[in-house]
């Protein structure tokens, strides 16, 4: 089951369904959000999720702080990053996917869930954020 960015007029859409998958509203100077999350089954709680969404770099320093993702320049490789930026071979061909397949210092990552994870970087006026959940959760 694959979920689409429907762009035009749904644009606000787009944003709410982004939203969801992040777990936090897009920056406020986000334009052209585009998205694909994919999921095998409505049986299964797992999904990933490819976002790219056109910002300035403050704004997206602002955004990695709000949703409480640590830059790889703090915490080196670790079990998120880095990564290789491709998105699932069930996502593609994405024409608007075209991260290079560095990661710089300024990417950063966090857990979501207990198993899953985000990772997010800027490059050339965009952000490419990766989500993987395993739908499952941490405890309160």
């Amino acid at each position: 089951m694959i979920a689409r960015h429907g762009g035009g007029w749904l644009a606000w859409r787009d944003r709410r369904a982004v939203a969801r998958i992040i777990g936090l509203a897009l920056p406020a100077a986000a334009r052209d959000v585009r998205y694909v999350r994919w999921q095998a089954s409505r049986d299964l709680a797992y999904y990933e999720a490819v976002i790219r969404f056109s910002c300035s770099k403050e704004a997206y320093l602002e955004f990695i702080r709000a949703r409480d993702m640590t830059p790889f320049s703090v915490t080196g490789p670790n079990l998120y990053l880095p990564t290789s930026w491709e998105a699932a071979p069930d996502m593609q061909p994405l024409p608007w996917w075209t991260p290079a397949p560095d990661t710089p210092p300024d990417a950063a990552s966090a857990a979501v869930g207990s198993d899953g994870s985000i990772v997010a970087k800027w490059e050339s006026g965009h952000t490419y954020v990766m989500v993987t959940d395993t739908g499952h959760r941490t405890g309160p």
